[in-house]
């Protein structure tokens, strides 16, 4: 191989301390990469910063030139004759710090998307040579350490790098909305591609055009990498970071989500395949001794109850007479909080609609009455005489639902005897009744299951997080087992020898339940009130002909 460490647009291989480079990629989580970089005291490299873009990958020259300068503009590169042949669409190369993706070739020119990878766009001298590029990191720095060089000359330093890649943008940036009655992938790309993010200088920000991160549907005209997936009834995404409604809403799907190296978000059951291992190829991909299985009830549950949520209730109406307390006039603390809009005949000072109307606290002005969501407060101005006031609205009743498998509570029973119940409770105060049963049965569904996971180590670099891989070996007990690729670590043993770390996990905790979450139907929903805490609770039944993943 070719290492390459593009680092903030220049070749910084020669700064590059042996053995310090190690990268780790996994699902549902920034990737990071930390290296070492040395100034032997004549001042180069220049000193690094935070927010430094950084590449790190296999760069194979594929002994094609190109046939003309290239512009700092241009798409449609020309190659020397015949060497369009060498590329296809989907390949990303680069040209010397430079990396792009080849969208289409039309023989000997291949037409492209420029600074790829969050690569600097560059004008390129006639003849430049043409690299593959096999991505292993793409982001930027997060952290750096400055410390003397021991030994050296006094100007002699080294910097120690920690970098994260691309999702880290998600972090920095809140959604507030919610979405009913639509797709998971719909979600998804919405948050991608709409407004309505904070911080938002202007009404037509968007991930897209602010930080260039891509998203669409696998079934959109140009497709992209977003699953549709299942339907979700109700989601709220309450100031969540972006990072925080995707993780949100992987747990009501069970698919897996990351930004890739080129800033396309994937959402969705798994990535591509990787090569099964099997007895015949294990000493081609896995160095001997290295395979484990490991099996753990660590996280498991059958019964799910969530927490702080409330419900709205029907609507009520309490009536103040202000003649036996002049305060009513100007605030009225209500028996619950406020659940729902109020309109403006819903408060009636001396049975007519209240001068000026209703509006919401901080909000509205010049407002006859005023009420904000979550609150037991109504603040009333310009209230005359002594009137009889009555306000109708619907109020916030705190909830704990219940989601229950009884299928898998049965089935722990008859492994272990006793009751079978394994219960966990979380709290979670954006719930309503109806979707914090989904969320609920979300999380029943997915740590249903006593996953297995397997390790091994490989001089193969190119198995993918997100990955499915197939794995038969007897050793291990293992026959045609299904595993998601949730983690790969790559460390440099010097010399541009790289060796890979995989962890596997078992595709029945990671991706089989997903196909079984649509198979499932719900009971009656049950409602009882406990010390003025509404809880609901519905128990799951597997459809007959769909086994559940347990």
């Amino acid at each position: 191989m070719a290492l390459l460490l593009i680092f903030a647009a220049a070749d910084y291989n020669a700064y590059l301390s042996v053995g310090t480079l190690k990268i780790t990629d996994k699902i549902d989580s920034r990737n990071t990469a930390s290296f070492t970089l040395r100034d032997v005291g004549d001042g180069s490299p220049s000193a690094p910063a935070i927010g430094n873009t950084v590449q790190v990958g296999d760069s194979v020259d594929s002994t094609k030139n190109t046939a003309e300068t290239i512009e700092i503009d241009e798409t449609a590169i020309g190659v020397e004759s015949g060497g369009g042949a060498s590329f296809a669409a989907g390949d990303y190369i680069v040209i010397d710090t430079e990396i792009m993706k080849v969208i289409s070739v039309a023989t000997d020119t291949l037409t492209v998307a420029r600074a790829a990878m969050g690569t600097s766009q560059a004008t390129h001298a006639n003849p430049a040579d043409i690299f593959d590029w096999t991505v292993y990191f793409a982001g930027s720095v997060d952290s750096i350490n400055t410390v003397p060089f021991g030994g050296q000359d006094e100007d002699a330093r080294k910097y120690e790098i920690s970098c994260v890649d691309w999702n880290q943008i998600l972090d920095r940036f809140v959604i507030a909305k919610r979405y009913e009655s639509t797709s998971s992938g719909a979600i998804a790309k919405s948050l991608i591609n709409d407004t309505g993010l904070y911080p938002q200088a202007r009404t037509a920000d968007t991930l897209n055009s602010l930080e260039g991160v891509t998203g669409a549907l696998t079934t959109d005209g140009t497709p992209g990498l977003i699953y549709p997936g299942v339907n979700v009834s109700d989601i709220l995404f309450n100031y969540e970071t972006v990072t925080s409604a995707l993780n949100m809403l992987a747990a009501f799907t069970g698919y897996y989500w990351t930004l890739d190296f080129n800033k396309e978000l994937i959402f969705g059951e798994f990535g591509g395949t990787a090569t099964a291992i099997t007895e015949a190829n294990k000493g081609t991909h896995i160095l001997k001794g290295s395979e484990r299985k490991t099996q753990t009830r660590d996280q498991y549950r059958n019964v799910q109850y969530l927490r702080g949520g409330f419900a709205v209730e029907a609507a009520i109406t309490e009536t103040r007479d202000t003649s036996t307390s002049a305060a009513w006039k100007t605030s009225i603390q209500l028996q619950r909080p406020v659940g729902a809009a109020i309109a403006d005949g819903d408060i009636l000072v001396g049975g007519s609609a209240i001068t000026n109307g209703v509006g919401v606290k901080n909000l509205s002005t010049g407002k006859g009455a005023y009420y904000q969501i979550g609150s037991n407060e109504i603040e009333l101005s310009n209230i005359s005489l002594t009137p009889i006031i009555s306000v109708t609205y619907s109020g916030q009743v705190p909830i704990m639902l219940q989601a229950a498998n009884e299928d898998a509570i049965a089935e722990r029973s008859a492994a272990e005897g006793g009751s079978g119940q394994y219960a966990m409770i979380e709290t979670a105060p954006d719930i309503n009744a109806l979707s914090g049963f989904d969320r609920g049965k979300a999380l029943v569904d997915r740590y249903g299951t006593m996953p297995a996971t397997m390790t091994y180590q490989s001089d193969t670099l190119t198995f993918n997080t997100g990955d499915s891989q197939t794995v038969t070996l007897t050793v291990l007990g293992l026959t045609a087992a299904v595993f998601i690729i949730s983690s790969r670590r790559l460390d440099d043993r010097g010399a541009g020898n790289i060796r890979a770390s995989y962890e596997l996990e078992d595709g029945l905790h990671r991706k089989g339940w997903i196909d079984w979450y649509t198979k499932i139907y719900r009971n009656q929903l049950r409602s009882y009130n406990t010390n003025e805490v509404i809880s609901y609770a519905r128990t799951i039944e597997t459809v007959a002909d769909k086994p559940a993943p347990f």
